[in-house]
């Protein structure tokens, strides 16, 4: 969560309201925003090139802490909210393929989930082919993605994860 700052000498004429919050943020849940609370997941990412063009691979790993997991990317409806990784510039690169992970996911049935679900616990690197675009410096670029979904709790509580900022560098 990002706090605005106020200066501690305001005068009289000054605004001393305070920022709005989210109900997410009013009711202390973590993870609105785009962030999470505390390291329950973590990510990073990296992009590779095919020498001497503008195509490659570019990979999202993300960390999971003990008893803690996301779903996968494949989740189908009628289950929990499946795990979706975009660029956030398409006119800098575009994914030409769909991200796969490096590990399948375990799958689990659930009586309240009307189809199977597929979590990845530990940690997971999702890769997709991608192209940059003309003009584009494919060596010196950073690459933005944006991450949504959910970390849970094996015993159930879930926090959500929506439109965390990911910087994928060569």
């Amino acid at each position: 969560f990002s706090v605005v700052g106020f200066a501690a000498n305001a005068t009289a004429q000054e605004s001393t309201e305070l920022p709005q919050l989210s109900i997410a943020d009013q009711l202390g849940i973590p993870g609105s925003g785009g962030g999470l609370g505390g390291d329950k997941a973590t990510f990073s990412a990296k992009y590779e090139l095919v020498e001497g063009s503008q195509r490659g691979r570019v990979s999202v790993t993300a960390t999971m802490e003990l008893n803690w997991h996301l779903y996968s990317v494949t989740q189908k409806p009628g289950g929990p909210q499946r795990s979706v990784i975009k660029l956030k510039d398409k006119a800098q690169a575009k994914l030409t393929g769909a991200f796969r992970p490096d590990v399948a996911p375990h799958i689990k049935n659930y009586e309240f989930f009307d189809v199977p679900v597929e979590e990845h616990d530990g940690a997971v690197v999702w890769t997709a082919p991608f192209e940059f675009a003309d003009g584009v410096d494919a060596v010196k670029a950073e690459l933005g993605l944006v991450f949504t979904g959910q970390v849970c709790q094996d015993e159930g509580a879930c926090i959500p994860i929506s439109n965390k900022a990911i910087v994928a560098t060569f």
